[in-house]
């Protein structure tokens, strides 16, 4: 018996015994090839009728194919989790849009006021932009660290990657702010683009 420890997972007892001793429904061979060619498999099946003629060849594939086959589901869930997560990533995105050009909209005399006292251009945009900043940096803080507390729930479904990664954090970090950027371009620039004059003379 071997009790062994897997990188970022809970303790696993596992039990060798030699298939003369069991009676396995199924067994798989790894041979090294250059390819998967219908001349290997014609020598694999032959060599195994050799050994064993009641023995069937089935399934002959690469470690590739192996690996996609069992790997699929959850190439699938994650699949399904990119996109429920863009779909999400989305729907804040054009909320927070709404949000910031109401806001613009709004306080657009405001704006023009400020711009007409000395208030550049850039600082009206920067403004906008730091105003999308303070309501994504929270979110991306909680986030960040419930997903940190729920790591070991979906480490299985990383096949021996770490959940708990920094360029994981760091990355999903930096797609919710570059996508709050881009929520906030369009109306910083109208914030930037406010002519005092035509705001005092619509007044």
């Amino acid at each position: 018996m071997e009790h062994s420890v897997g990188e970022g997972l809970s303790h696993v007892d596992r039990v060798y015994l030699p298939l003369a001793q069991v009676d396995p429904p199924e067994a798989m061979a790894l041979i090294r090839g250059a390819e998967v060619s219908p001349e290997l498999v014609s020598e694999l099946r032959r060599r195994v009728a050799g050994v064993s003629p009641d023995m069937p060849v089935w399934g002959v594939q690469t470690l590739a194919e192996a690996f996609r086959y069992l790997t699929r589901v959850y190439r699938a869930m994650a699949g399904m989790a990119v996109g429920g997560g863009a779909a999400g990533l989305l729907v804040a995105v054009v909320g927070l849009y709404g949000l910031l050009a109401f806001w613009v909209r709004e306080r657009r005399r405001e704006l023009g006021i400020r711009k007409a006292v000395g208030a550049g251009s850039g600082t009206l945009a920067v403004g906008v932009f730091w105003l999308a900043l303070r309501r994504v940096l929270p979110a991306v803080v909680v986030g960040m660290g419930l997903a940190w507390i729920a790591a070991p729930l979906v480490s299985i479904a990383f096949l021996g990657g770490d959940p708990r990664s920094p360029v994981v954090y760091l990355g999903v970090a930096g797609v919710f702010l570059a996508a709050g950027a881009g929520a906030a371009a369009v109306p910083a620039y109208r914030a930037w683009a406010v002519e005092p004059a035509e705001v005092l003379r619509g007044e």
